[in-house]
């Protein structure tokens, strides 16, 4: 089995256009995993409607970790005021 530098040697991405583009081509798939709402064989074996799902779950995660980072940052600037 060949190590990761190996295999890193074998194929790139020309440019980072090149490799914005393969993210945004794939980004229903790599999205609900980079947010831990679902693993990689999940999102792999999931029907289209599952996907809008876990697609779904992970927005809403998002939503919910900015919206509790805009209370943390709001509070702590309210705190330095007094």
């Amino acid at each position: 089995m060949p190590n990761f530098l190996h295999k890193a040697g074998e194929e790139k991405y020309l440019t980072d256009a090149h490799l914005d583009e393969a993210i945004e081509e794939e980004w229903a798939f790599i999205y609900p995993v980079a947010e831990g709402v679902a693993t990689r064989e999940e999102v792999e074996t999931a029907t289209l409607k599952g996907l809008q799902l876990l697609n779904g779950l992970a927005s809403r995660k998002t939503e919910v970790r900015a919206k509790a980072l805009a209370y943390e940052l709001a509070k702590a600037l309210s705190d330095d005021d007094i």
